[in-house]
């Protein structure tokens, strides 16, 4: 993806005096550049105050980052763009050695009452945005190197079961993983608690690459936990 130079359109939409706040706000725009909503924190990944990156399209495909906010309504209505175009900085690379390491896993062992969950820990985050490096409805930073792997073998099951991986940690944290089809599944607060869940029904085979990431551009620490339930 790209980061595009951006000139605001109008002043902020609110009458009133803006406060610092702890964490930036990032004000979301369309593919038209008309706003659509906010969130606290730093999902997009944007280094620097009033700057914009484009990630994805649809109602989320510009993000702009304000550092000095009291609200929702200090974003402005609508963006315009120029066409000067700047190169996106660094990206995913699934070929690098997981970080935190990886497992060979034959679908039903780690199944209940006999099997045990895969708990791993590791550091969550990166240098990178999720949603800019997969072109997907991903969220959160997370590293260049993969943080697990899982080599899945679904062949020698001999019950049919879902492969779950979930994320524990005082963090707000996200995951992004790459599956053995290319597609990506991706998830920030389905596990409860900020944590993030993906659930794969009958599994297929394969290599699955997963990062953990934070919702803000810091690191933290988090387990990630794999396992299995049987399919009824």
């Amino acid at each position: 993806m790209r980061i595009l130079v951006f000139v605001l359109s109008m002043f902020l939409v609110s009458g009133t005096a803006s406060a610092q706040q702890t964490n930036p706000l990032t004000c979301w725009y369309n593919d038209s550049g008309q706003y659509t909503g906010a969130d606290t924190g730093n999902p997009a990944g944007i280094s620097r105050a009033n700057e914009i990156r484009q990630y994805r399209t649809g109602d989320y495909a510009f993000g702009l980052r304000l550092d000095i906010w009291q609200s929702g309504n200090d974003c402005p209505a609508t963006i315009e763009f120029s066409p000067d175009l700047e190169p996106a900085g660094g990206g995913l690379d699934w070929t690098l050695p997981a970080t935190f390491g990886s497992v060979k896993l034959v679908g039903g062992n780690l199944s209940a009452p006999n099997g045990t969950a895969i708990e791993q820990l590791l550091t969550a985050g990166g240098s990178i945005a999720a949603g800019a490096a997969t072109d997907a409805e991903c969220y959160g930073m997370i590293a260049r190197a993969p943080d697990y792997d899982v080599y899945y073998d679904s062949t020698r099951s001999r019950t049919t079961t879902t492969l779950m991986i979930t994320t524990l940690s005082q963090a707000d944290t996200t995951l992004v993983i790459n599956g053995p089809n290319g597609e990506w599944y991706c998830d920030d607060d389905s596990g409860g608690s900020f944590n993030a869940h993906v659930a794969f029904a009958a599994p297929v085979s394969g290599l699955y690459n997963i990062w953990v990431g934070t919702f803000d551009s810091s690191t933290a620490p988090a387990t990630l936990v794999v396992s299995e339930a049987r399919s009824r």
